[in-house]
């Protein structure tokens, strides 16, 4: 019997940069067996969120959760939405395609909005003018 199972999030909407962890996962199989359960997670687009790349669900267990992170990038890059997804292995040691499946994460930026401002020339003389420019990303 192939397993089937359901993933999902404590948070489906976490900030940039949380504390650890952001927000935590579950992965829940049925049936329930006495053999241990592998599971590979991934998340897509990559590096937007640390989590283990392998999580076991016990033998005799329906479940197991594992700590999500959202590293802070620093950058003004808005909110996002992360899938992550989840494969198990079957009892060949062969993942199995037909048990993915996935959950997703919004993530909210915390870098707020920059400015930078440029000048034509960094020396000026009293009185004189000097064009500059002023760029933003909000």
């Amino acid at each position: 019997m192939r397993p089937r199972g359901r993933r999902s999030v404590a948070h489906t909407n976490v900030i940039e940069g949380s504390g650890s962890p952001a927000t935590f996962g579950i992965i829940t199989r049925t049936p329930v067996n006495s053999r241990d359960l592998a599971v590979i997670l991934s998340a897509t687009p990559n590096g937007q969120l640390s989590l283990p790349s392998r999580v076991t669900i016990p033998a005799n267990q329906a479940s197991a959760s594992f700590n999500i992170n959202v590293p802070d990038d620093n950058l003004v890059n808005g909110a996002r939405v992360v899938a992550i997804t989840a494969k198990a292995f079957g009892d060949t040691g062969l993942l199995l395609e037909s048990s993915a499946g996935s959950a997703s994460i919004q993530i909210e930026d915390n870098d707020g909005p920059t400015l930078t401002v440029s000048l034509t020339s960094d020396v000026v003389a009293e009185g004189a003018t000097v064009i500059n420019r002023c760029a933003g990303h909000l």
